[in-house]
């Protein structure tokens, strides 16, 4: 919208000043009783116009690749927001996983972890993915805190959530996380929200 906005100033600003009702209508195909300003908007104004969005894009786009391919921390994935959001779905997915592990594994035959013996699986592999589950979880709380501030409320609420539901599974045993399907109440969940709103209102983070 503002690139609409100022694209259609630099046509009707200039050492010439044309009305912005004039430029509309000609745009739009109408002909103007004003020849020259006919002429200077389609032959000069308009061209001018086209060619600066577009070497402005390229430039954009130049500037990303150029950044990426060098690896310039300026279009890093955690300034990209690429890795962040990345290492968030795979905790939620992991925490899922485990969570509900006697239907996922037990009844559908789901695995989301190569190398885990899951028929005997012990307390030393439960804390092996759980190591690889707060790496996810680090990774991602640096991309939430600057992520803009409107959307940034909900990410933050599923992050708690899982977060507190991957607290319970660090508590309980490997036996019974294959067991029984590890859930947080509602009482909880409520808490967890207003505390999230209250952290959101006043930039906590």
């Amino acid at each position: 919208m503002v690139l609409v906005v100022i694209w259609g100033m630099n046509i009707c600003l200039g050492s010439v000043s044309i009305p912005f009702s004039e430029t509309l209508h000609s745009v739009l195909g109408g002909t103007l009783e004003n020849t020259a300003w006919e002429y200077i908007i389609w032959n000069y104004r308009i061209p001018k116009a086209f060619t600066a969005v577009l070497v402005g894009s390229g430039l954009a786009l130049s500037g990303l690749l150029m950044q990426t391919l060098f690896r310039n921390p300026l279009a890093g994935p955690f300034v990209l927001g690429i890795s962040s959001g990345g290492s968030l779905g795979a905790a939620f997915q992991k925490i899922n996983f485990l969570r509900d592990m006697k239907s996922d594994y037990n009844e559908r035959g789901r695995v989301y972890f190569p190398g885990i013996d899951f028929k005997n699986f012990d307390n030393e592999q439960k804390e092996t993915i759980e190591a690889d589950i707060k790496k996810d979880f680090d990774d991602a709380f640096r991309g939430i805190v600057r992520l803009p501030k409107e959307v940034r409320f909900g990410v933050h609420v599923a992050y708690v959530y899982y977060l507190n539901l991957f607290k319970k599974i660090k508590k309980t045993n490997a036996m019974m996380v294959k067991r029984k399907r590890i859930r947080v109440n509602d009482g909880k969940k409520i808490y967890l929200f207003l505390e999230s709103a209250v952290r959101h209102r006043f930039n906590m983070f």
